[in-house]
């Protein structure tokens, strides 16, 4: 999720937990509830990193402030480092009760994206995820922002404020799950239409709407993708048309992952590019990719270039790999294999995690190189 989401749960932890008679001396509201923002904000500082070094968001070093084992001393240090900046270095427990579950809280929204997190590092390399919320969810955003503003304006009603976000943000969960089982139909229809019985279904959640969703549809090394707004409550959620052939259409989303590293964007802006790309299920076009490419040259050395141990931490990173294009570059003499996972392709634009996995002719190296998209925050 976006760091203001996770300050904004953090500190609304700290107010949430705020005894409802507090004793004499107890720590005041200011110093707890800096401690829950940052507390809430804290597991992704390695993020930082990627302002610098485009290729961080591969590294395992996140994996750490987002895990379980080692969620106890990274609440214990800030809980302690909090206490001696108030000048209370006894009442370390109280903030240890604010950082605690704000770091869950940040855990648990995370986990709800299509990322996931990986709570057993390093034990287990093992990824989860329920992914119901987009990275940047304004929804969410302003359920926090208003029951902020609620708890400034009236500090007597700022414990009840804080609940009543947190009731409010379970409710909109709750009603994510059923629009996501509205995308999951859908795929589930088109593969029984084309008999694909093999085939795994996926929904991931896409900006700017709450019922913007994109499916995958995904059988041996080929996927299906769709871009679909579901119904909202109380609307006849429609069926799905599956025998469009895959990416036909003269408007189809064929080519939403099909640019070329430095090639121009789409004439329309990029935002309204992908907001006008999604559609209720009765006129979904299918775009369909396959992991390695359907040509026969292009593919073989697209599973070299993928079986690189260079490229190693992008096969950790993704999980539904699609090769983007290879491309030849004749002012640096080197050949590369472009992937992207379609868990994070948008429809209509560049994807943004895209990673090539580059041969240099020369020196006979290979490296790992990064193409940002149009829109490097999702």
């Amino acid at each position: 999720m976006d760091p203001l989401t996770h300050m904004l749960s953090g500190a609304l932890v700290a107010l949430a937990v705020e005894p409802a008679r507090r004793r004499p001396g107890y720590v005041g509201r200011l110093p707890r509830v800096a401690a829950g923002a940052v507390a809430g904000v804290f597991p992704d500082v390695m993020h930082l990193a990627r302002l610098q070094d485009p290729l961080a968001v591969l590294a395992p070093t996140g994996a750490w402030t987002h895990s379980l084992l080692a969620l106890p001393v990274i609440a214990l240090v800030l809980a302690v480092l909090f206490a001696v900046l108030a000048r209370r270095p006894r009442e370390w427990p109280v903030f240890l009760a604010v950082t605690v579950p704000a770091l869950l809280v940040h855990l648990g929204l995370d986990l709800m994206t299509a990322s996931g997190v990986q709570p057993w590092f390093p034990v287990s390399e093992t990824r989860y995820a329920v992914p119901l919320l987009f990275p940047v969810d304004p929804w969410m955003m302003c359920m926090g922002m208003a029951a902020a503003i609620l708890a400034w304006r009236r500090p007597a009603l700022a414990r009840w404020s804080a609940m009543a976000a947190f009731a409010a943000g379970a409710g909109y969960l709750v009603l994510l799950g059923q629009w996501r089982d509205q995308a999951l139909s859908v795929g589930a229809g088109m593969a029984a239409q084309r008999s694909l019985g093999d085939a795994t279904v996926k929904a991931f959640p896409q900006p700017f709407s709450p019922r913007n969703w994109q499916v995958l549809v995904a059988h041996g090394e080929a996927y299906d993708l769709a871009w679909v707004k579901v119904a909202a409550a109380g609307d006849a959620p429609g069926e799905a048309d599956p025998g469009m052939a895959p990416g036909s259409g003269s408007d189809a989303p064929a080519a939403s992952t099909g640019l070329r590293a430095g090639e121009p964007t789409l004439p329309r802006s990029v935002l309204s590019t992908v907001r006008g790309a999604y559609r209720p299920p009765t006129g979904l076009q299918w775009m369909h990719v396959v992991r390695f490419g359907d040509d026969g040259g292009r593919a073989e050395f697209a599973r070299t270039a993928w079986s690189r141990p260079e490229f190693g931490a992008f096969r950790r990173f993704s999980v539904y790999t699609v090769l983007s294009h290879v491309e030849y570059r004749t002012d640096v003499r080197q050949v590369c294999a472009w992937f992207y996972d379609a868990r994070f392709a948008l429809p209509g634009v560049s994807p943004s995690y895209r990673f090539g996995s580059c041969q240099h002719m020369d020196e006979r190296t290979w490296t790992v190189q990064r193409s940002p998209g149009p829109l490097p925050l999702l």
